[in-house]
């Protein structure tokens, strides 16, 4: 009877060990992104993503690596929680292929919709946020309701965490366009607004920050 516990327990030991060899090796990619960044910071900043591409600088490569390491690490991480979570290798695949599709969306929304300002693009991006928010709250609410006192309140800490994401959603369109006319460089310095984009952008790390924080804390609540 014991050979035939240890022998069911084994695959889902080794299924959860390749999940945390994945999610570690995710973890591990972001990390030695963050550190490429900052080795080609230099070069980046005295001449640029254009003049580095005319010239064919070797460190354009750098540059393309450390743009797509860091999402596909972040795809590595997702991937390998779901193995841990106990989910069917072909879901794992497919999720993964999907979150591949749209870390390559950097690359695949310029190339479709064109390097140009757009205001229906924008504008239909942000109705289409708008509706989203009101829809996720208003499901959450009835999703709440079906908790338990202790399950509403990691739900309730998560819920902060979309909040700030709704708010950096925000503070962005204001970033790009109005007040701060990001998108416009030389509007921004005509009316002297670029201290107050730069305010608007640490404003939008603080959301991102306090987003993924409360997430984090949220979830952690759950598992206890």
């Amino acid at each position: 009877m014991n050979q035939h516990i240890t022998s069911a327990l084994h695959p889902r030991i080794d299924h959860g060990r390749k999940g945390l060899v994945l999610f570690t090796a995710g973890a591990v990619v972001m990390v030695g992104m963050m550190f490429l960044g900052y080795s080609i910071e230099d070069e980046l900043t005295t001449y640029g993503m254009k003049a580095l591409e005319q010239r064919r600088d070797p460190v354009m490569g750098l540059v393309f690596l450390f743009a797509f390491g860091f999402p596909l690490g972040i795809v590595a991480t997702m991937a390998g929680a779901l193995v841990m979570g106990k989910t069917a290798i072909l879901k794992v695949g497919v999720l993964a292929l999907c979150a591949v599709v749209l870390v390559s969306l950097a690359a695949l929304v310029p190339a479709v919709f064109g390097r140009d300002i757009q205001g229906a693009y924008f504008g239909t991006g942000g109705i289409t946020i708008l509706i989203s928010i009101v829809v996720s709250f208003w499901y959450w609410a009835q999703y709440r309701a079906g908790l338990t006192p202790t399950a509403r309140n990691a739900a309730d800490i998560k819920a902060l965490g979309y909040l700030c994401f709704g708010l950096a959603a925000w503070n962005t369109c204001g970033l790009a366009s109005l007040p701060s006319f990001g998108l416009y460089p030389e509007t921004m310095l005509a009316q002297g607004m670029r201290p107050f984009a730069i305010g608007q952008a640490k404003a939008i790390m603080a959301y991102f920050v306090l987003g993924w924080l409360f997430t984090a804390a949220g979830f952690y609540k759950a598992t206890r």
